[in-house]
């Protein structure tokens, strides 16, 4: 067995940091080639026969007779190929660091530390070279407007309006269309929902008799000369009852009529009067500045007929004239509608809310200038019976 003692400070460089180990002795074993090592985070110095231990500073090899010191390589500047090919290795650190230099200023020695933005490259357009990188900055300031054009700029899409959702917009109506069919679409703002009403009784279904209303509301519609007539609502819409009374007093419920130059209103009525007066019912339209209405009507005559008609009134109280004389019907019809095209009002009715038939016209303008539409009913000429008209769908739009 063999005693040496070091005869200098043993200085060895470990991740760019100096270190220094103090004179010691240790114990070689004779005849044999010996591996000095240290620790890397103790500084502890040892040695064996069999080769320089993974994770350790090599130090020296030192070679041995059988009473000496043959001779020896010092080690100490760190080199990965003296240890074997098994090479060093780094002490724990923490989790999502990066072995770099500098995240700014000056070179500097490279360290473990976090990655930062400006380690990553922006990456370009989109193209042959195919750019890689981080996202561009979008801005100061946060917002939800823009996207990540392929050009790698932020854009806005055309026609968003600033808004990237529907609840941002105000109410929205589609008109009646391919895929429509017959419906129009109104964006409920407050709902946050699509509300689908039947325009000209269309539907997408195989029965021909359209989806299922969408039952009115009274709260929708205001009254005009409402006396002793009632409204209740339930499930399957408006029912409005008017008791009898001698001579003419209209009842309408109405609201604002669409403020384009096309539009219809359109509903699914039933009527119950009596066959030995001048009942009327049916749709309206309404001049509340001047007083006066026009109504398309179902009117049930005192010879038990029934008949179709539009007339005037200068105001609910006194009767103007028949626009169109009654027409005997065959069978009451189940749809109404007014429509317009800015220049007429067409009258029409239909079995199945889908094939119309125009039961007359008359001109936009002749004699009323319309701001309200809706429903009426007259239980004219009656003391003792009433008049009553369901409403199971009603639009206008």
């Amino acid at each position: 067995m063999l005693g040496t003692t070091e005869q200098t400070v043993a200085l060895w460089e470990r991740r760019g940091k100096i270190h220094a180990i103090a004179n010691g002795t240790l114990t070689l074993t004779a005849s044999t080639t010996n591996y000095v090592y240290a620790d890397p985070t103790t500084g502890a110095v040892s040695v064996n026969t069999t080769g320089y231990p993974s994770g350790k500073v090599p130090l020296y090899s030192i070679v041995t007779g059988t009473t000496t010191v043959s001779s020896y390589t010092d080690c100490r500047s760190y080199q990965p190929s003296a240890t074997g090919g098994s090479g060093g290795s780094f002490g724990n650190q923490n989790a999502n660091y990066v072995f770099a230099g500098p995240s700014s200023g000056a070179a500097a020695a490279p360290l473990f530390r976090q990655l930062v933005g400006a380690d990553f490259p922006v990456f370009g357009a989109s193209g042959a070279s195919h750019s890689a990188g981080a996202v561009p900055d979008p801005g100061a300031t946060a917002g939800n407007t823009r996207f990540l054009r392929e050009d790698g700029t932020w854009q806005v899409p055309s026609g968003a309006g600033g808004s990237s959702t529907l609840s941002g917009l105000t109410d929205v109506s589609v008109t009646e269309g391919a895929g429509i069919n017959g419906y129009s679409l109104t964006w409920n703002n407050t709902t946050g929902k699509w509300v689908a009403t039947n325009v000209s009784g269309g539907s997408s279904s195989s029965s021909g008799f359209g989806t299922p209303d969408t039952p009115p509301a009274s709260s929708a519609f205001t009254w005009v000369n409402q006396g002793s007539s009632t409204v209740a609502n339930d499930s399957y819409g408006m029912y409005i009852v008017e008791p009898g009374h001698t001579g003419d007093s209209v009842a309408l419920l109405v609201k604002a009529k669409p403020s384009t130059t096309s539009w219809r209103m359109a509903a699914r009525l039933k009527f119950l009067g009596s066959c030995t007066t001048y009942n009327t019912a049916g749709l309206c339209l309404y001049d509340s500045v001047s007083g006066k209405i026009c109504h398309f009507g179902l009117q049930i005559t005192s010879t038990s007929a029934i008949g179709l008609l539009v007339q005037y009134f200068n105001s609910t109280t006194s009767y103007n004239t028949n626009a169109i004389a009654a027409v005997t019907w065959a069978e009451v019809p189940d749809w109404w509608s007014i429509r317009t095209d800015g220049t007429n009002y067409y009258f029409e009715v239909s079995q199945d809310g889908i094939n119309w038939m125009t039961f007359g016209q008359v001109a936009v303008g002749a004699f009323i200038t319309a701001n309200q539409v809706g429903v009426f009913i007259n239980a004219s000429n009656s003391t003792s019976i009433p008049y009553g008209l369901r409403v199971f769908s009603f639009t206008a739009a």
